[in-house]
């Protein structure tokens, strides 16, 4: 089986979590559930301590940084939106440490400069997929982070039978 196979098929079920992903923030049950008490009056206003200026309000399109001269996204962006994704989703689920999810960044950003991709025009997709990402896993129930967190774990013990797998095959040089 060629490289060129595996990778769409692990491109694939990578989509695969970030679509049940999003599509999973966009559900709902519909409203508010009749039997649940309605929830008590704010109190009296407490002034907060000043924080810093929140963050630039998150825009649903792709940042021009990810887009091609005619305004369609490139593809090296849309790896990096998977990439930025699953990231924050391991993040979320506590499956690696902070110093390996920081690896595992800097060799996405390694690779695509090595494929000609600018690191700013990466960290300017990476950014704004991470925090795209991050809203829709915080809008999830316990329930469905628990759900997605195995759904992760068996995609990176596939990964890992592939891996080992293809250690064995000879691959044709390309």
């Amino acid at each position: 089986m060629s490289r060129c196979i595996l990778k769409h098929r692990a491109l694939g079920a990578a989509v695969a979590l970030v679509l049940g992903l999003s599509l999973a923030a966009c559900g709902g049950d519909g409203g508010a559930d009749p039997d649940q008490e309605p929830a008590a009056a704010p109190g009296p206003a407490v002034e907060a301590a000043p924080e810093a200026a929140p963050p630039e309000p998150l825009s649903e399109k792709m940042p021009t940084a990810g887009l091609e001269p005619d305004g369609r996204t490139a593809s090296w962006a849309v790896a990096v939106q998977i990439g930025a994704t699953l990231h924050a989703l391991t993040a979320a689920c506590g499956q690696h440490a902070s110093a390996e999810l920081e690896r595992m960044h800097d060799e996405q950003r390694d690779a695509m400069s090595g494929e000609g991709v600018d690191p700013a025009r990466f960290d300017a997709v990476w950014s704004w997929a991470y925090r795209h990402a991050e809203e829709k896993i915080e809008a999830q129930s316990p329930e469905d982070l628990a759900k997605g967190c195995a759904r992760l774990i068996e995609m990176e013990e596939e990964a890992r039978r592939m891996g080992e797998m293809m250690r064995h095959m000879a691959l044709p040089k390309s």
